[in-house]
């Protein structure tokens, strides 16, 4: 990504998107997983309540970064990938790349995690 790339991008908004099974704006762990497996992750830093997650979570890690971060998400607390809900926005591409945030619900609709990434298509 060079940096033409990293401007256009700054100034997109970002769009939610519409889970295509269930015709709303709510996913499941393996929907947000069916999703991004068409993008490639160029970035990712994930958050828990604003703190990033490598201050709160050691562990191993994953080969895949987007399955590393939502499995350090589930090692940190009151937040449980099982029962969550997620929500997904993403910017307009900017050739090959785009934005995108992961967002994480508890059960009761407490806001938790949120993954913010670059991606690219494969």
């Amino acid at each position: 990504m060079d940096l033409f790339d990293r401007v256009a991008l700054w100034g997109r908004s970002f769009h939610m998107v519409t889970n295509p099974k269930s015709k709303n704006g709510e996913f499941a762990l393996n929907d947000v997983l069916d999703l991004f497996s068409g993008y490639e992750i160029v970035k990712i830093s994930p958050k828990y309540l604003g703190i990033p997650l490598s201050e709160i979570c050691q562990h191993e890690l994953n080969s895949d970064p987007l399955i590393d971060s939502i499995e350090r998400i589930n090692h940190i607390g009151p937040v449980t990938i099982n029962n969550d809900s997620f929500n997904v926005t993403f910017t307009a591409p900017s050739g090959d790349y785009a934005k995108a945030v992961v967002y994480s619900f508890d059960s009761k609709g407490n806001p938790g995690a949120y993954i913010p990434l670059v991606v690219r298509l494969k």
